[in-house]
Parts: C-alpha cells; sequence; structure tokens
C-alpha cells in the first residue's frame, strides 16, 4: 500500500508540472552604446513604448510570444519573440537590430520583418508591473563582529534595500527582512567551506526561507573566490565576510547581491560587466559609473526560478516544471561554455536532475519501450549480419566493404536509430537508447546486475544474446572498444534510472574497477558521461533520431581522451583525487563535462559581439 501511495504522489506530482508554470519571460539586453526605444505588442494586443538603457537588461513577463518593433514608418522592424528566449541590441550600418542568443536544446526562433506588426491600440504607457515576490530572509551578523548592534544592522539593512532594487529590476524579486539576530562562529575553523557548513547546523532560518550569516573570521582578500557562498540554487543559507577593513559599501553590495543570485539559481558568466563574474573584489563596482546588475542568461534563470517559487512553491531546481527546466538547462549550458572549468555551472546544470523521490518511484519502461527496444536490437543484429556478409576490399572504391572500428560503430548507430523512427514518437527515443545500449553490451557488467538482468533478458533472451555476439564484431569510438560499451550503455542506463543514476552506475564501476586490480579510467567515466548527455538530448528530442540516422559521427559526440588518467589503481586514485565528493576530484570531472559541452553537437554559437 505504501509503495502504491508513493507512486501515486509521484504521478500526482508529474501531471502537476506539466499543467502550471506556464508563465515565462522573454530577456533583452542592451549591447549598444546608446539607449534604445522600442515598442513592445502582448499577444493580447496591448502595446507600448519601451527604452533600454547601453549595457542594461530588461525582463518581459509573458504567457505567450511577443513582437518588439524597431524604428518607425516603412523601415520598421518587427521580432517575435518566443517565450523564455533570450535576444541582445545590436547595430548593424548604424540601424538598431535584435541578435538572438540560441540557447543549447532549446528550440526558439526569431522573426524580423519590413512591415510592423498590426496595432490593435495605439502605443501608451507600459503594462503595470507585475506583483511582486517577496522572499522572507533572516540576517545573523558574527557575535565576534566588534560593532554594536544598532551600527551593523543600519548597515546590512541599507545593503539589502540596495540589493532588492537590483532584483526588482531584474525579476520582480524583494528579498523582505523577517529576522535580525546573531549567531555564534567557532574561531579555529579557518576553512570557509566549514564555516559555511557550521552556520547552516547551528542557524535556523525559520520564520524566513533564507538565512544570510556575516562572518568576522576571514580578511577580505581581493581576488579570493571565496568572499561569499551558498550549497546552491534555492538553499537555505548564505554566509559572506564582513570584516572589517577598507573595503567600499558597493564592493559588500556587489558580494551580497552575487550570493543572493546564486539563491536564485544564477550561475557565473564570463561577462565582466555582470555582478555573476566569477571573482568578485575587483574594485569595478566602486567606480561611479560601474552598473551592478546581471547578465542576460542569468536574469532569464533567475525569473522562471521565481516565478515556480511564486506559483508553485519549488523547494529544489529539480522540481522546477518541463518547460521552465529546459530554458535553464540551456541558460546554463550556453554560460558553461563561457567559462570552461567553472565547477558552479556543473553542478548547477546537476542540480536539474530529477528529485530522488520520483527517481526511486520509477517502475521500469513500459512494454511499449520494452517492444521497441527489442525491434532497436534486432535491426543492429541484422546490420550486423550484413556487415559480415561484405568482402574485405572491392576495386570498386564506391562499393561498401567490410567496417570495423568507429566505421561500424557509426554503421551500427545509424542503424539503430532508423529502426527507432519506425516506432511511435512517444517511444522511438527510449527505444532507441535501451536497445542501442543492449546491442551493444558484450560485457556481464549490466547483465549480470540483478536490478536490470530482468530488463535486459526481456529485451534480449540469452539465446538471441549468444548470437547476436558472434556477429557484432568490435565496434569502438576513437578506436576504444570500452568506450563504445561505456557511452552505449550509459546511454541507456538514462532511460531506466535517469541521468543521475546513469553517472552514478558508471562511477561506481570505476571505482570497483580500481579496487578489483582493472584500475580507474577517466577515459571510461568521459564516455559514461557523454552517453548521458547524448541520451538526454534525444529523450528530451532536442537530438532527434532522423539526425541521428543522417549525420550520426562520433567525434560529434565523444570528446578526445587525450591526456585523461587510466589504470589508476585505488590507492593510487586516492593520493591524487581524494574520495569522488572531493574538490581535485570534482574538478576533474568538471574538465570532462567542459570537454563534452564543447563538442559540435551541443556547442552554442558564440555569443554576439557588440556592433557600433
Amino acid at each position: 500500500m505504501n509503495r502504491i501511495f508513493k507512486t501515486i504522489v509521484c504521478w500526482t506530482f508529474l501531471a502537476l508540472a506539466v499543467r502550471v508554470g506556464s508563465a515565462g519571460v522573454v530577456v533583452l539586453q542592451n549591447w549598444t552604446p546608446i539607449k534604445i526605444d522600442y515598442v513592445l505588442s502582448h499577444a493580447d494586443g496591448q502595446q507600448s513604448r519601451q527604452s533600454i538603457a547601453s549595457s542594461d537588461v530588461a525582463s518581459i513577463p509573458a504567457t505567450e510570444s511577443i513582437v518588439v518593433t524597431l524604428g518607425e514608418g516603412p523601415a520598421a522592424r518587427n521580432y517575435q519573440l518566443n517565450l523564455n528566449s533570450i535576444h541582445y541590441f545590436g547595430i548593424r550600418n548604424g540601424i538598431p537590430e535584435l541578435v538572438h542568443l540560441k540557447l543549447p536544446g532549446v528550440d526558439s526562433k526569431v522573426e524580423a520583418t519590413a512591415r510592423p506588426p498590426v496595432q490593435a491600440s495605439p502605443p501608451g504607457q507600459p503594462r503595470p508591473a507585475e506583483g511582486i515576490y517577496k522572499i522572507p530572509v533572516a540576517i545573523l551578523i558574527d557575535s565576534a563582529d566588534p560593532r554594536v548592534q544598532t551600527i551593523w544592522e543600519k548597515r546590512v539593512r541599507k545593503r539589502l534595500a540596495e540589493a532588492n532594487d537590483i532584483f526588482e529590476h531584474h525579476c520582480r524579486v524583494r528579498f523582505d527582512l523577517v529576522k535580525v539576530g546573531n549567531w555564534t562562529s567557532d574561531p579555529a575553523i579557518r576553512s570557509f567551506d566549514q564555516s559555511l557548513m557550521e552556520f547552516a547546523q547551528k542557524v535556523r532560518p525559520t520564520p524566513a526561507r533564507l538565512a544570510i550569516g556575516f562572518t568576522s573570521h576571514y580578511e577580505w582578500i581581493r581576488g579570493e573566490m571565496h568572499l561569499g557562498g551558498t550549497h546552491g540554487a534555492l538553499a537555505s543559507h548564505i554566509l559572506i565576510r564582513e570584516s572589517p577593513g577598507q573595503v567600499s559599501e558597493p564592493e559588500r553590495l556587489e558580494v551580497l547581491v552575487h550570493e543572493l543570485g546564486h539563491f536564485l539559481g544564477a550561475a557565473h558568466t564570463s561577462d565582466k560587466s555582470s555582478v555573476m563574474r566569477p571573482m568578485l573584489g575587483d574594485r569595478k563596482s566602486a567606480a561611479k559609473t560601474f552598473r551592478i546588475g546581471f547578465d542576460a542568461p542569468d536574469t532569464l534563470i533567475m525569473c522562471l526560478v521565481a516565478e515556480e517559487m511564486r506559483s508553485r512553491h519549488i523547494w529544489h531546481p529539480s522540481a522546477l516544471s518541463p518547460v521552465a527546466k529546459n530554458a535553464v538547462r540551456g541558460a546554463y549550458m550556453a554560460l558553461a561554455q563561457t567559462i570552461p572549468q567553472d565547477p558552479v555551472s556543473t553542478s548547477s546544470i546537476e542540480s536539474l536532475g530529477p528529485p530522488p523521490v520520483l527517481a526511486a518511484a520509477a517502475a521500469g519502461p513500459s512494454p511499449e519501450i520494452i517492444n521497441g527496444a527489442r525491434h532497436v536490437v534486432l535491426a543492429v543484429v541484422r546490420a550486423a549480419r550484413e556487415n559480415q556478409q561484405l568482402p574485405v576490399r572491392l576495386k570498386d572504391p564506391r562499393a561498401p566493404v567490410w567496417r570495423t572500428n568507429d566505421e561500424l560503430t557509426t554503421y551500427y548507430v545509424r542503424r539503430a536509430a532508423v529502426a527507432a523512427r519506425q516506432l511511435p514518437p512517444h517511444v522511438g527515443p527510449s527505444a532507441f537508447l535501451l536497445g542501442l545500449g543492449v546491442a551493444m553490451d558484450d560485457s556481464n557488467f549490466v547483465h549480470d546486475k540483478l536490478a536490470l538482468q530482468d530488463v535486459w533478458q526481456k529485451i534480449e533472451p540469452n539465446d538471441q544474446r549468444q548470437t547476436r555476439l558472434l556477429l557484432l564484431g568490435t565496434p569502438t569510438m576513437l578506436k576504444r572498444h570500452s568506450v563504445t560499451r561505456h557511452f552505449t550503455i550509459s546511454a541507456a542506463l538514462v532511460v531506466l534510472s535517469g541521468p543521475q543514476g546513469a553517472e552514478a552506475a558508471g562511477l561506481g564501476k570505476e571505482i570497483l574497477d580500481s579496487r578489483s586490480g582493472e584500475g580507474f579510467s577517466f577515459a571510461d567515466l568521459c564516455a559514461d558521461m557523454a552517453g548521458v548527455m547524448f541520451a538526454t538530448h534525444v529523450r528530451d528530442e532536442n537530438i532527434s533520431l532522423q539526425d541521428v540516422a543522417a549525420r550520426f559521427q562520433i567525434e560529434d559526440y565523444v570528446p578526445k581522451m587525450e591526456g585523461l588518467a587510466d589504470d589508476l589503481p585505488w590507492d593510487t586514485f586516492l593520493k591524487q583525487y581524494g574520495e569522488a565528493g572531493s574538490e581535485n576530484f570534482q574538478r576533474q570531472r568538471a574538465d570532462l563535462f567542459h570537454r563534452i559541452l564543447a563538442l559540435p553537437a551541443y556547442r552554442a554559437p558564440e555569443n554576439p559581439k557588440k556592433k557600433t
């Protein structure tokens, strides 16, 4: 009865996630040195004249696509902008234009025409602003701070009020101060990460949603990464350095805004004018002309997260509705590509994974998907049989010959995709991934695991497996057979346990290998992660089966493995990288992740440049 109840709860949660959260946003940023005037038209016919200052960002809440018109009369240009999209104002040949930032995995188009939209009513004043969403916060100063409470409280209240003006402008959010107090830190702790953990353990935010702590145990070091910290989007605690010294209030304000941005989901960016640049304390904000504000991708993220906090009371990024999650993931991937090696991008994307309760309630693939996967496996077996019948070489260079190595893998993947395209659209992607994983599996690691054995054998009984293994050959990726196996099996596991579960299984296998004498391989782990990324995009239909069938190339989906450590015994792995949760290991994992993001299949187009 308990299991049935959990299943009902999970499906109810999913149904709600699909129905609600339809409100979206369009984000504009002015990359020109001048103010830009434009007319904004909503789907209901209401119009208003708007302007945006140089380098500023505007977020426009909407439930349907909007139209932005630049210029007037016959020269007017009309741009239709989809929900949850980002656009930059630029200048070409002296004429303002809009440039669309394509978010990886998000299908969003911009259309420009010579004629302005039909006006239901003359442009007038802007629509009334959407209601401001207030997030209750508590502020606690370290008891070691030498200042009296009236002094520091006045200063921090003023700082929060200035931060609120910034957030209200970007995403219609204000942080409502409901509690002020002290907390006592341990002066023996000299690690900022440990201090943040201590603060989270000692302080309960109640009645607030978020506790913001200030500590005086650390000197303000310019260029220091940890001027503040939190445990990720929607985490309940933020800790900030508040040591006395010659630090301007704008610099302190910028740190507060940066960390509150992380709370609303913002990630690091390479945009030097954004408050989300990784290294603060660079004196930029002390300049009178500097605008403390956010970049466009982070503004999109914060707007969507805040809206779902308002409408659905979400508690974790993984609870975002599918539409919002898709856009947020695309924005994270666009940001990640601008800062290789930055661990915040990696952890932000990971945070969008399914909540543990949903993953645990998965009941396995449906009979339709099982039957579809069988169809895919049989297609690969037919392809293998046909390949075995081809000659090794022919005089005619155009005639097909026996395929081996990387060419053989490409051949199998394409044939599997062709077979999956014959299935119903709601079955094809999952059946393709699951069937390809079974068809490429010539090991016993997955086949013999009790939790997966039943699924594997439903798709391919043991007698059929033996026939396939005789015909399969040795398909490779990057001339390594193990890469093929890791890539395709990890892709299949995404169907069964989600992206996080699939990657965890790959990591667990490498740890077992290192303990049993085979050694830990970062190349195999990279192949696992590449397979997870591939499967996630295929499952979410960001990569179509038609494209895979027609154009799949290994180098588009699997990064080069040069420089990756292989065959590491457990003791060596621990000495060099530490446990799987250590900073050294996560840094190495982030490197693998960014190698994958840089591949042609996932690479976003370069950001448009300023045009003057």
